[in-house]
């Protein structure tokens, strides 16, 4: 019984350890994406990084649905 325990255990922090590795991975996206789109002014880009930031992978969801139609990619700016 002890055992099946503690394999239980370590199968519990394996299965954490590849959520929040996939969490950090997908935040890192999210940082890279603020950092290359260009918003309306530098100002909403500051406050996405750091909201971003400041709420790891909260923020980063936050930002993935509501930030990223705030700014264009370069390649899709018009001139």
């Amino acid at each position: 019984m002890g055992t099946l325990f503690i394999g239980g255990v370590v199968a519990i922090w394996i299965l954490a350890g590849i959520v929040f590795l996939l969490l950090s991975i997908f935040w890192i996206i999210e940082l890279i994406d603020i950092v290359r789109r260009q918003f309306e002014n530098d100002a909403v880009k500051v406050i996405w990084i750091v909201v971003v930031c400041m709420s790891h992978f909260v923020g980063a969801i936050v930002y993935h649905f509501a930030g990223r139609q705030m700014g264009r990619l370069p390649d899709q700016m018009t001139s």
